[in-house]
C-alpha cells in the first residue's frame, strides 16, 4: 500500500470537474455493459518498456512487500518490484478508459533493470493525502461525502461486466487471498470455480463437513464485474475534503458482483468509524459478508 502528496492529477479533468463526477456519477467514458474481451497481450500498449526511461529518484515514499514507490519529480512516481506487475498498469489502463475514477496515468511500464527487479511503472503522481491518516480528523459531514464519492466509484466499476474471473488482460488473478501456491495458472471460466477455489483455501485440519457447508452458503449466481478488490483507507487519497485518487491497482480484476464490498469490510476498521460508514453509503452485502468471514477465519492470510 503506498500514498503520496503530488501536484498533478492523474487524470484529464480538472479538481472541480472530479468533484462533479463524483457527486453525480457522471462520466466521461461510458462504463460499457459488454462482456470484456481481454486484448492481445503482445500489443504494444501492454509490451511498452518501463525501463526505457532513466529515472532520477527525488525521494522514496514506500516500500513494503517487495514494493518500491519512488518520486521522480512533483508529477511522476516510480513503482516497481518483485511484487509489481504489468497486469497492474494493464488495469489502470483499463479502468482510465472506461471510468471518470480519479486513478494515476500510466506514462510506462515494463520489466525492471538493475537495480530494480521484477517489473517497473512509471505513472502520474496524484494529488491528495492518504485517507488514513486524514480520517481521524474529518467531521461526519465530511466523511459521508467522501465515503458517498467513494460508492459512485465502485457503481461505475461494477458496470463492467466480464466473462471470467481473472484479471483485464486475460491473466489470472491475483487476489491476495488466494494462497500463492493454490492460486490458478490461467482464468477461470465462472463464480462457481472461484468459490471452489475459495474453500480449497481453508485449512486441513477445518472438517470437510464445514468446508462444505460454506461451500453452499455461497451462491454461483452473481454477475462478474470489475473490481479494485483492495479498498481502504489506505489506498484512498483525500484533497480538500473530496475523494481525489484510488491507488493500488495491482489485485484489480473481474469477480463476483459482492466481492469488491467483502474485500473493503475484511479486517476492516470499525472503531474508527471506517466501516460503518462503508456500510451505509455503499451496498453493504450483509449476507455474503457473513458467508466469507465463515471461511476467512480459516484461511491463513
Amino acid at each position: 500500500m503506498w500514498a503520496i502528496t503530488g501536484k498533478m492529477s492523474g487524470r484529464p479533468v480538472t479538481s472541480s470537474e472530479t468533484k462533479a463526477d463524483l457527486s453525480t456519477g457522471s462520466s466521461p467514458r461510458s462504463a460499457s455493459s459488454i462482456p470484456f474481451v481481454p486484448p492481445d497481450a503482445s500489443s504494444p500498449e501492454l509490451t511498452a518498456k518501463g525501463n526505457e526511461h532513466s529515472p532520477h529518484v527525488v525521494e522514496i515514499l514506500h516500500e513494503r512487500y517487495g514494493t518500491l514507490v519512488e518520486a521522480l519529480s512533483d508529477n511522476t512516481i516510480c513503482k516497481s518490484g518483485k511484487s509489481v506487475s504489468a497486469t497492474e498498469a494493464a488495469s489502470m489502463r483499463f479502468v482510465a478508459e472506461r471510468t471518470s475514477i480519479p486513478i494515476p496515468c500510466v506514462i510506462s511500464d515494463g520489466p525492471s533493470t538493475a537495480p530494480r527487479v521484477g517489473h517497473t511503472i512509471i505513472m502520474t503522481r496524484l494529488e491528495g493525502a492518504p485517507l488514513v491518516d486524514e480520517w481521524p480528523n474529518l467531521d461526519e459531514a465530511t466523511r459521508t461525502v467522501v465515503v458517498r464519492q467513494l460508492g459512485v466509484c465502485l457503481r461505475q466499476l461494477s458496470q463492467i461486466r466480464g466473462t471470467y474471473i481473472g484479471s483485464s488482460d486475460g491473466t489470472a488473478t491475483r487476489e491476495a487471498h488466494l494462497h500463492q501456491d493454490k492460486r490458478p495458472a490461467t482464468t477461470l471460466p465462472n463464480v462457481a470455480a472461484f468459490h471452489d477455489l475459495l474453500v480449497q483455501q481453508m485449512s486441513v485440519a477445518i472438517p470437510r463437513d464445514y468446508v462444505n457447508y460454506c461451500r453452499r452458503a455461497l451462491h454461483d449466481d452473481y454477475p462478474i464485474v470489475f473490481a479494485h478488490a483492495d479498498i481502504s483507507p489506505y489506498n484512498l487519497l483525500i484533497h480538500e475534503n473530496h475523494l481525489s485518487g484510488i491507488i493500488d491497482w495491482d489485485t484489480a480484476g473481474f469477480y463476483p458482483s459482492y466481492w469488491e464490498y467483502v474485500k473493503m469490510l475484511w479486517d476492516g476498521d470499525w472503531q474508527s468509524g471506517w466501516a460503518g460508514k462503508v456500510t451505509e453509503h455503499c451496498d453493504a452485502h450483509i449476507s455474503e459478508n457473513l458467508a466469507y468471514s465463515a471461511i476467512a477465519q480459516y484461511i491463513y492470510l
